[in-house]
């Protein structure tokens, strides 16, 4: 029995110091409206809190500006003289948490929606440890999702996309992986015109472009809430949205079946279009727009032969006209025989640093400049890298937009190494020399060609210029050259299943 009476009266004794302590305090006087001296009218049903400048003063700078007296002089009232303040556009039963959290310190037990508000109104009226209180809850809520609560994370990106970075990336990231279902269950014709606009500037979405397409023209021609005023016109959107897809990604029969017969595209475009489809060397069309969003397998680096032969391969410089250095023959041929995507390349930075002292007009800098050729001579990949200074054996040039290797179309690949001379692209004047670096063997073999696997299913061959190397003139043998280490590729990804779009 002592000890049941003890256990009674220890309950007792928190009840009792949890009645009296600060945070109960403020809660009652929250609730009472004792000695108030504000009174604000928040939503549609005028709902009033009765609180206190001091508390709003302590915990905002924005609320404390708002019930200062010389921003109130006309809204004094003539009930005991309070400040009133009118937030039409809150909701009471967030506001009334968000007060609590002022008051108390304490948040209790919230809604998804209710923390949506309630992140607003923290950052609205600059809170900061509200703030961070909430986006941990949603952060939490996130880290919980499966696939069903794709939607939720639509919401927390939308509402935190300009006020917690770090939040609504997340939200964004999870809800991307799962965009199917919102594709499928029509929940994309509530999006706003940015949410649309940032789906489709998406590099990677695990959706086909054909259904992005049909998705977009049936939000565009979803009737607008009249009763949203500040949604952006979608008639005005949708001219810019169309250009975000990527109808060069789409199978011929996919363009010419869903995208035509709306009518949506230009006569010159549908042509553009079909000119893509029928020769992968039209010049008229951005690389960007024929590369599906779905992302294929990163393929390790594959290493070639001169990887081997790095020490034996000192680094060299002649100076040169800019008509010479268009002479400079490939490093390596590479022919493919079945697609794969190439996404950069590794340069050979082993004595690099020995031609970096800054002097006369250089900055201590140097440039490579990468060009791959097919089989016409055409240019179809252009990069550009700028070293400062090299720790690594090798640094990694990578394209923005990864180049679709076909079969059977050799592609030549070109390095030139130079000082930075006046900023990169800067155009040579007539008769300007330029210093050209190169990596060349000591006693370089013959041209020769190898078999090589790059993936269990990509197979093709390297071939490597060597002394005999066709070149009508003396010097570019000279310039024979082994910059690349490694060859960057990813595996082009299997077709995606068709979208439902209802």
């Amino acid at each position: 029995m002592e000890y049941w009476k003890n256990e009674v009266e220890e309950m007792a004794v928190k009840r009792d110091m949890k009645y009296h302590s600060l945070s109960s305090r403020m809660d009652r006087m929250l609730k009472s409206g004792l000695y108030s001296d504000v009174a604000i009218i928040v939503g549609k049903d005028k709902t009033c809190f009765n609180v206190h400048k001091v508390v709003l003063g302590s915990c905002s700078p924005v609320l404390q500006a708002m019930v200062e007296k010389r921003w109130n002089d006309d809204q004094e009232t003539a009930s005991g003289g309070k400040t009133t303040l009118t937030f039409p556009d809150h909701r009471a039963e967030e506001f009334q948490l968000f007060l609590k959290f002022l008051y108390t310190d304490e948040l209790g037990e919230t809604f998804l929606s209710e923390n949506l508000e309630i992140l607003k109104l923290a950052h609205i009226y600059d809170i900061p440890p509200l703030l961070e209180k909430v986006s941990s809850r949603l952060s939490k809520f996130v880290e919980k999702c499966d696939a069903k609560d794709s939607d939720f994370c639509l919401q927390i990106y939308t509402t935190s996309r300009f006020i917690d970075e770090c939040l609504s990336d997340k939200a964004l990231q999870f809800f991307l992986r799962n965009i199917r279902s919102a594709a499928e269950n029509d929940q994309y014709l509530e999006w706003d015109a940015e949410t649309v606009r940032t789906v489709l500037t998406q590099q990677v979405l695990n959706i086909r472009e054909v259904d992005l397409f049909k998705a977009l023209l049936k939000w565009g021609n979803q009737p607008q809430d009249p009763t949203n005023l500040k949604s952006f016109p979608k008639s005005e959107a949708m001219p810019e949205l169309l250009k975000l897809i990527r109808f060069g990604a789409m199978e011929m029969s996919q363009f010419a079946d869903e995208v035509v017969p709306t009518g949506v595209l230009s006569k010159d475009e549908i042509v553009k279009i079909f000119k893509h489809f029928s020769s992968q060397k039209c010049t008229h069309f951005s690389d960007s727009d024929s590369i599906p969003r779905h992302k294929g397998e990163r393929i390790n680096r594959f290493a070639l032969q001169t990887a081997n032969r790095a020490m034996d391969c000192p680094i060299k410089g002649h100076s040169t006209s800019k008509d010479v250095v268009k002479t400079i023959p490939p490093d390596i041929r590479l022919v493919v025989k079945t697609p794969v995507y190439l996404r950069g390349i590794d340069i050979f930075c082993n004595g690099l640093n020995e031609i970096l002292p800054i002097h006369g007009n250089y900055d201590g800098s140097i440039i490579f400049k990468v060009l791959i050729k097919d089989t016409d001579g055409r240019i179809v990949k252009k990069a550009v890298a700028r070293m400062l200074g090299c720790t690594n054996a090798e640094e990694e040039i990578q394209f923005k937009v990864p180049l679709l290797l076909q079969p059977a179309t050799c592609y030549d690949f070109y390095v030139t190494c130079t000082k930075n001379k006046g900023g990169i692209g800067r155009l040579l004047f007539p008769g300007e020399s330029v210093r050209v670096y190169y990596r060349r063997e000591v006693n370089p073999p013959r041209t020769r060609r190898e078999k090589v696997t790059i993936y269990p299913y990509v197979k093709g061959t390297i071939t490597y210029y060597g002394c005999d190397a066709d070149n009508s003139l003396t010097i570019g043998k000279e310039f024979m050259s082994c910059w690349i280490r490694n060859l960057i590729f990813e595996k082009v990804p299997d077709e995606l299943k068709p979208c439902i779009i209802t």
